[in-house]
């Protein structure tokens, strides 16, 4: 239990340096996301562990109470604000209002991201008073982002038909008129997330060990989001798959009909069920790292090519689904998109 609690307070700490990082607002917001992973185990452990050192004797009532009112305060902001971000854009991609998810995008920001921190920061501090939980080393990796696109050297202005096109600086974005298209945008936006994180992942290198640690986990999380959304329905929303079927898009033939490497998909599921998107207790923690640590980048990086070019291939064979190709178009000799409602990062320094 203390192992898991540092956990969570190493990494929250550890995303302060994304703060200051010279990374495009798309990278910095997507990267971000992990915080509402960290959180949604935050308001399950540190519970736990303020219960655990009670009824051990290692705090008393009213260190016990002290720290109940710094954890009901986060979870209630948790509950109230946040838990959408992680369910919606984060650990799942769930369906959601297009308004409603701009939102929810917007809140990924300086100010929201520091007082998290800040907050989950106090806890482990007034924690550690009493129990022998590692401190998180506080110095920075070496991050290196060297696309000019992402790391705000060059301007590129492209179509996004992803649902976070809307939400994304220079881009042209679309509004999906039909429920078919609302999958085809959340699929392609995930596309576009996977996509980015690989780049990144390939920018660093071993000595970007929480960096790129962190990436891995999103990018997991992401592709069994992309597998789910292509061949998966569930309660929130139906799969691209049957959506075509049921409206007689051809495509839904190549994602029935490909070949998967489910043995593959159930090693990232598990592990994303166990480390990446929750912590399970039911494995030591270190175990669970070990794992993911094992599981070759380059292995997940072909799969989800794999997936995407089928995706692309799928949209591909009808006019009503080619707009949704995974390819970035370039909008050529535009100079400028207004973009009246966007809500930049870090709205101290208007960038």
């Amino acid at each position: 239990m203390i192992e898991i609690n540092s956990f969570i307070w190493q990494f929250s700490i550890y995303l302060n340096n994304i703060l200051s990082l010279k990374a495009t607002d798309i990278v910095k917001r997507s990267y971000l996301r992990y915080l509402f992973i960290l959180l949604d185990n935050f308001s399950i452990w540190a519970p736990r562990l303020t219960n655990h050192l009670f009824t051990t004797g290692a705090i008393t009532l009213k260190n016990k109470n002290e720290l109940k009112i710094l954890t009901n305060k986060i979870r209630a902001d948790y509950e109230t604000y946040y838990e959408s971000i992680r369910n919606k854009l984060s650990a799942h991609h769930q369906n959601i209002d297009l308004l409603l998810l701009i939102d929810l995008w917007f809140n990924i920001d300086y100010t929201t991201i520091s007082i998290l921190i800040d907050d989950i920061d106090s806890f482990y501090r007034e924690i550690a008073n009493h129990c022998n939980i590692e401190h998180p080393d506080r110095t920075n990796d070496n991050i290196f982002i060297n696309n000019p696109l992402l790391n705000g050297d060059k301007t590129e202005f492209y179509i996004n038909p992803g649902r976070l096109g809307i939400a994304t600086k220079n881009s042209g974005a679309m509004i999906p008129c039909h429920y078919t298209q609302e999958i085809s945008s959340i699929a392609y936006s995930i596309a576009d997330l996977i996509d980015m994180q690989l780049c990144l992942y390939y920018d660093n290198d071993k000595n970007s060990s929480y960096f790129l640690f962190v990436l891995k986990c999103l990018i997991v999380n992401d592709v069994i989001s992309f597998i789910d959304i292509l061949f998966n329905d569930s309660v929130y929303i139906k799969s691209l798959s049957t959506a075509w079927k049921e409206n007689s898009n051809s495509g839904y033939i190549e994602l029935e009909q490909t070949n998967r490497d489910v043995n593959f998909e159930d090693l990232l599921r598990n592990i994303r069920n166990k480390l990446c998107s929750h912590i399970d207790d039911s494995s030591d923690i270190y175990d669970n790292i070990e794992i993911l640590e094992n599981i070759e980048i380059r292995n997940i990086a072909n799969y989800a090519s794999f997936l995407i070019n089928l995706y692309n291939k799928a949209c591909a064979r009808e006019i009503r689904s080619c707009g949704f190709i995974f390819n970035r178009t370039p909008l050529k000799e535009v100079l400028g998109i207004h973009q009246p409602e966007y809500k930049n990062f870090d709205d101290t320094n208007d960038a």
